[in-house]
């Protein structure tokens, strides 16, 4: 959807399955953060403000839940690499793969393996 052609959240959410009620809430926290745009009224919708080819699941994450992975699971702050957590050693390693992934794939990546799913 564009702002010229916004979705509706209900449309989005029977496509996908989900509540319209549930899906309005979390796409307002997605416009609170500056992710999607949005238009009131009956021709009203939802948006991407970046295209997406340049939106990445971390835009989502960071967007929804705050900076992911900015604190030690252990401890609740950083961990001093020279004082570590008993976690540490082996979290590190899959926070950063887990990082990666996020910052590395975009929604039109997403979109792109659906259709090839479908095709």
């Amino acid at each position: 959807a564009s702002p010229a052609a916004p979705g509706a959240a209900r449309e989005v959410g029977r496509r996908c399955g989900l509540a319209p009620a549930t899906l309005a809430k979390v796409f307002q926290r997605l416009v609170r953060a500056g992710v999607l745009g949005s238009a009131p009224g009956r021709h009203g919708g939802y948006w991407l403000r970046r295209p997406p080819q340049r939106m990445t699941l971390y835009d989502l994450k960071a967007a929804l839940d705050g900076e992911p992975f900015d604190g030690c699971r252990w401890r609740g702050a950083a961990c001093d690499p020279r004082d570590p957590c008993p976690y540490h050693r082996k979290w590190r390693p899959l926070e950063d793969a887990i990082l990666a992934y996020l910052r590395g794939t975009t929604l039109d990546d997403l979109a792109r393996a659906l259709q090839a799913k479908l095709d």
